[in-house]
């Protein structure tokens, strides 16, 4: 459990994001507004 979500928050950072870059095309959002409501995180 701990490995997957370590992966999970992997692919989402900026400097790989390919699931982030992804999520953002289909959501029709930019990455930093994405990263302002991720930021506490």
């Amino acid at each position: 459990m701990v490995m997957l979500i370590n992966c999970a928050l992997g692919l989402n950072m900026p400097s790989v994001g390919i699931t982030q870059f992804v999520g953002c095309a289909i959501g029709g959002v930019t990455v930093s507004q994405v990263m302002k409501s991720n930021w506490p995180f």
